[in-house]
Parts: C-alpha cells; sequence; structure tokens
C-alpha cells in the first residue's frame, strides 16, 4: 500500500470528487472523502463502491469516506470538489479549523452566486492566508476513475513554481497528466463558460440540428470565452489551452457531458410541449452559473449574446425554438 506523510481530503463525493480522491489514492494513502450523505458513505467504507455517481467501479481500500467536515479540515493538502454553489458555505464552514498552512485545491468550476465573481475570490476572502490551486480541464469523470488517459491542469498564482509543481506531483499517474500555470483566471474563466456553451449545444441537438451548428456554436462560444478572459485579467495562451478550448471542446461536443445532456432534454421536452421536470432534475454548474455569468460580463462592459441566450432558456424567458432562430442574427 502507498504511504504518504501528508494528509490528504477531498471535500464532495460526487463523480468528480470520487474520482479525484481515486487518482490520489494511486500514490498516496490514506484519503479520506467527504460526503454529505451517510448512505454514500457507507457504501464506500463497507463495499468500496459510490453506485450514485459511478456504478460498479471498485473504489481503492484505502480511501475512507466520512461525513463530517471536521475529519478532513486539519488536511495539509484539501481538495474542493463539491458543485459550486456549494463551495463558500463549505469554506465557512471549515474555515475556523482549517491551518493557514493547508493548502487548498479548487476543482469546482463555477461563479460564486451572490457576488458574481470567482470561487477564488469567495475562497480567499475567508482563508486569505491558504495556498490555493485550480485544477481544471476536459475531464470526464468516470474515464478517470477507469483510468482512461486525461490531461488537466493545475494553476496558482500565490504558490512558487516548485511548490506548484509539488502539488501537481500528488495528482500525477502514468494515466492523469498534471500541466502547471499561474494563470488561475484563465483556468476558472474557461472552466465557467464552457458549461453554458455546453447547454447551447445540447439545446441545439435537442431541436435537431446538426454538426454543422455545433461547431458554430462552439467557434462563438470560445469567443465570447476570450472577450470575458482577457479584461478579468486571463492570458490568452490559457484559454487556448487544456483549460479553456481543450475543456470546452469535450463539455460542448459529448453527449457524455452533463451540461450537454441537460441542454438536449430541456430543448427535447419543449419539443414536444412536455414538462421540463426531466430537466430540472439535473444540477449542473452551466444552469447554475447561466445567469450569473451574465452579472460578471456586465461589470466589465462586456456582450456575450450566446451565453445570454442560454441564461434566456434556462430561466424560462426564452423558448429553445426561439434560441435557435436568434443564434442566427449574430
Amino acid at each position: 500500500m502507498p504511504e504518504n506523510t501528508q494528509k490528504i481530503s477531498v471535500i464532495g463525493a460526487g463523480a468528480w470528487g470520487t474520482a479525484l480522491a481515486m487518482v490520489l489514492s494511486t500514490k498516496h494513502a490514506p484519503i479520506t472523502l467527504w460526503c454529505n450523505r451517510q448512505e454514500i458513505e457507507l457504501s464506500i467504507n463497507t463495499y468500496h463502491k459510490n453506485p450514485a455517481y459511478l456504478g460498479e467501479i471498485v473504489l481503492p481500500e484505502s480511501l475512507h469516506a466520512t461525513h463530517k467536515l471536521s475529519d478532513v479540515a486539519d488536511s495539509d493538502v484539501l481538495v474542493i470538489a463539491t458543485p459550486s454553489q456549494f463551495v463558500p458555505s463549505i469554506i465557512n464552514g471549515i474555515a475556523t479549523e482549517v491551518s493557514p498552512k493547508t493548502t487548498l485545491v479548487l476543482a469546482s468550476k463555477g461563479l460564486e452566486t451572490d457576488s458574481a465573481t470567482l470561487l477564488s475570490n469567495a475562497v480567499t476572502r475567508t482563508l486569505p492566508q491558504n495556498p490555493l490551486c485550480i485544477l481544471t480541464g476536459p475531464s470526464f469523470a468516470k474515464e478517470v476513475a477507469r483510468k482512461q488517459p486525461t490531461a488537466v491542469m493545475l494553476a496558482a498564482q500565490n504558490i512558487s513554481p516548485p511548490s506548484l509543481a509539488a502539488i501537481a506531483a500528488l495528482f500525477a499517474t502514468p494515466t492523469f497528466t498534471v500541466h502547471t500555470s499561474h494563470d488561475a483566471i484563465g483556468a476558472q474563466v474557461g472552466g465557467i463558460v464552457k458549461n453554458v456553451i455546453a447547454i447551447a449545444c445540447g439545446i441545439a441537438a435537442g431541436l435537431g440540428a446538426g454538426e454543422n451548428m455545433k461547431a458554430a456554436l462552439v467557434t462563438k462560444g470560445f469567443a465570447e470565452m476570450v472577450a470575458l478572459g482577457l479584461p478579468l485579467g486571463a492570458e490568452r495562451e490559457t484559454l487556448e489551452g487544456l483549460a479553456g478550448l481543450g475543456d470546452l471542446l469535450l463539455t460542448a461536443t459529448s453527449t457524455s457531458s452533463r451540461n450537454y445532456s441537460y441542454g438536449f432534454t430541456l430543448a427535447s421536452a419543449q419539443a414536444v410541449g412536455g414538462e421540463l421536470a426531466a430537466a430540472k432534475r439535473f444540477v449542473v454548474e452551466g444552469a447554475v452559473n447561466a445567469l450569473t455569468l451574465q452579472r460578471l460580463a456586465a461589470q466589465h462592459n462586456v456582450v456575450m449574446p450566446l451565453c445570454a441566450l442560454v441564461a434566456g432558456v434556462v430561466q424560462g424567458n426564452l423558448s429553445a425554438q426561439k434560441f435557435l432562430q436568434d443564434i442566427h442574427v449574430f
């Protein structure tokens, strides 16, 4: 069994958090995974499976689950992989117990809803002394859990290159390649915008549009990603790399994408005049952040018409059919 001199924990036992805990378990043990549901904790600790998110994939025995935040707050490295809307409350919940030396790895993609700001700002506002990294890039959780080749980016602005490389090494395996960057802003912008564009592609597909339209939407979506990212301080190179264009291509073009599937279900339900209950069952970052993204763009005088149309559909103010008509305007 691998041994680890540092305590490494992951907050969030969804598919992504569980997959990252599996990656970390490859070289380090034990790994503690925080769950908000005791039945998932029981399943992981008893049967080494998380059937709610990763089907029949067998988890390492060195991976231990808990529903107590106090069990992970004293970690040397703490990975946060919950849906973005829960990150501020999670951070507030552990703020008094976390050491200023604990390195935080933010693997959630999205915005803080209240302030329409990057999640990193929400974290540093509460834990300003802690080193903070952003883990992002094109990575479906099930493929990571199955040890299929994946390349991601680890970005940070307040960590020295050697320290950032050391954190990256914790995650790196033969099938999980970790590139490093000091553009934490660009890394986050890419992860936010790509989810909204994936919904756009799903909507178009749900109404019968083909690959031509998908290509057009991805191209327009990438342009809007750059238009927002540069005023925020992102580097174009980051947006053109794994954290931006790479993640966009994966999320916006695959039926395995939850955001794409959400858009498809949303449009399909409207197309047949049905209820939207099926789409509403999804909890996807693009839907949660679509409207907040418009607020962030307005703060910086950036116009994102495609993302605005998606926000209209998600909010119920625009029909999917009208969305498909309006995207031809620009």
